[in-house]
């Protein structure tokens, strides 16, 4: 008679070394243009993270400046300083699983490992260009809640006010983070409401303690926070819900969990069925409440959908469901881009549709022959295998970042890595030119102090409050946009590096046209690929 319990060991020896073996596939690729703003914006200040605006909160500016010291030591350029940062979101990811594991197990031992892998590799793996966003970050940090909270013995308190804490801190990474770390609640709540109570108090006390010190330790922080509003687009409701659509269609071709979700929420039953539909609900808020719709935006809904997939991968029929529609992602990830724009409406239907039958397929199935899926559920290891193979598709090499979304439907992971290679290429000539100590005033997106690194005296490094005005006129007048003003009018840099591509001159006020051109010589600059570098009039 064979060894069961070995090979149960074998099989969850083999799901952690495949997870590892699909993570390692990332290694290499670059981070996006919005850790670059973030860490260039920081490189480049001569001041605090903490006095140093970004476009990111305080909560944020702060942990990324932590996790940027070992990449900032061991670096060697920017492939090996972003291959460290990979490394370092792989062990973040795997700690808050590791946490998540060791609250799970006393519970649920045979799924406890499957879980926990299942919500590493769906986190690592959503897509190269969402890892490190706020909203990324949030994820782990409400997984190690959730698994810290459950720790410790029974009738503990320190393991759920750990939580707690833990929860405030994915809240304000963002603020718009707040519905991740109530995904992590209500997790909780179905797990052990005791734990629940404690860990809610927990998290507003921590929440209200954080206020405090930001309006006492950081007062601009508030200030900044309120005028950021400013700078969002306006957009009328059905242009909203036109977003939020093509949103959830380029979601479902990049995680093909989710078209099974429907399925998965109903097999799950009424009671967890509901908490799975609302806790989805809530992965989904932050988009349209920032009324910005990009794929980064929505990090926890993969999770959440694989998460739920697990029960539902008790017959062939539906593991090889998982596989075609996997191979399906992988291959329309891979088609022009033109092509799948130009199609994005079909593609999103087709995928409404596959959800629509297999939805109606499983409850049929239900009514037919009971749930049984308590008593028929797959091996934990071979559907957590499975789920951690859909999550391969947009970390292929030519994979795209989204099926049709602006600005990154024509973006692949190999294309990232070649724009890259332009970017350092023209900051080089231009820091061979003007010195590696030259202070600079940029006009330009933060991915470009990223490269170039030379130092400015603005606490504002990329000027967002003034580029805007080429889209939206409410933020003109604010204190933070009379700040970025100052440091135009009263700059004392030595050149301007200007990206004229992102800060237009059309709709520009009068006094920024008149700054740039009292300030700065461009007749007596240079172009660089795309950028305009003027010295300052002496």
């Amino acid at each position: 008679m064979p060894d069961i319990g070995r090979a149960h060991r074998a099989g969850r020896l083999l799901l952690v070394l495949g997870a590892l073996l699909a993570v390692g596939v990332t290694l290499r690729y670059g981070v996006n243009g919005d850790i670059r703003y973030e860490l260039g914006s920081q490189w480049t200040s001569m001041r605090s993270p903490a006095d140093t605006f970004t476009h990111r909160p305080l909560m944020y500016r702060l942990l990324m400046s932590v996790i940027a010291l070992p990449a900032e030591a061991l670096r060697r350029g920017i492939t090996s300083y972003e291959m460290v940062l990979r490394v370092e979101s792989i062990m973040i990811v795997t700690a808050a699983s590791a946490l998540l594991w060791a609250g799970v197990r006393r519970r649920w031992p045979d799924w406890a490992l499957p879980v926990a892998v299942v919500v590493a590799a769906a986190t690592l793996l959503l897509s190269p260009g969402i890892t490190f966003e706020p909203d990324w970050l949030a994820v782990p940090v409400t997984v190690a809640g959730v698994g810290v909270a459950l720790l410790g013995r029974p009738g503990g308190r320190i393991g759920p006010v750990v939580g707690g804490v833990l929860f405030a801190v994915a809240a304000v990474i963002k603020v718009i983070t707040l519905p991740t770390a109530m995904i992590g609640l209500l997790v909780l709540w179905r797990l052990d409401r005791r734990r629940c109570w404690w860990s809610t108090g927990a998290a507003v006390v921590a929440g209200i303690a954080w206020i405090v010190a930001l309006a006492t330790v950081w007062p601009h922080e508030i200030g900044w926070f309120f005028d950021s509003s400013t700078i969002q687009p306006d957009r009328p409701p059905l242009d909203r819900v036109a977003l939020t659509g093509e949103l959830i269609g380029n979601a479902a071709w990049l995680w093909p969990v989710l078209i099974l979700f429907p399925a998965a929420a109903i097999r799950l039953g009424r009671r967890d069925g509901v908490l799975a539909l609302l806790i989805m609900v809530l992965a989904w808020v932050p988009a349209p409440v920032q009324n910005q719709f990009y794929i980064y935006h929505v990090p926890a809904v993969p999770v959440v959908a694989a998460l739920a997939l697990l029960p539902i991968l008790r017959s062939r029929g539906w593991q090889a469901s998982v596989a075609v529609l996997t191979v399906i992602g992988a291959v329309l990830l891979n088609t022009p881009a033109t092509w799948r724009v130009d199609n994005k409406v079909a593609l999103f239907v087709v995928a409404l549709l596959i959800a629509g039958v297999a939805a109606v397929v499983q409850a049929r199935s239900i009514r037919a022959v009971g749930d049984r899926s308590r008593r028929g559920a797959a091996q934990p290891v071979i559907a957590a295998s499975l789920v951690v193979l859909a999550a391969l598709p947009p970390n292929l090499p030519g994979s795209a970042w989204t099926i049709s979304m602006r600005q990154t439907s024509n973006t692949t992971n190999v294309s990232h890595a070649r724009r890259t290679a332009d970017y350092v290429e023209q900051a080089e000539a231009v820091r061979k030119r003007i010195g590696p100590t030259a202070t600079v005033t940029y006009l330009t997106f933060g991915d470009r102090n990223y490269t170039l690194r030379n130092p400015t005296t603005c606490r504002f490094p990329t000027n967002v409050f003034l580029q805007r005005s080429r889209t939206t006129k409410k933020q003109e007048g604010t204190l933070a946009w009379r700040e970025n003003l100052t440091c135009l009018t009263e700059a004392d840099t030595d050149w301007l590096v200007w990206d004229k591509s992102w800060f237009a001159l059309k709709g520009q006020p009068p006094v920024v046209l008149k700054a740039i051109k009292e300030k700065f010589d461009c007749d007596a600059g240079f172009v660089q690929g795309d950028l305009t570098v003027c010295p300052r009039r002496r």
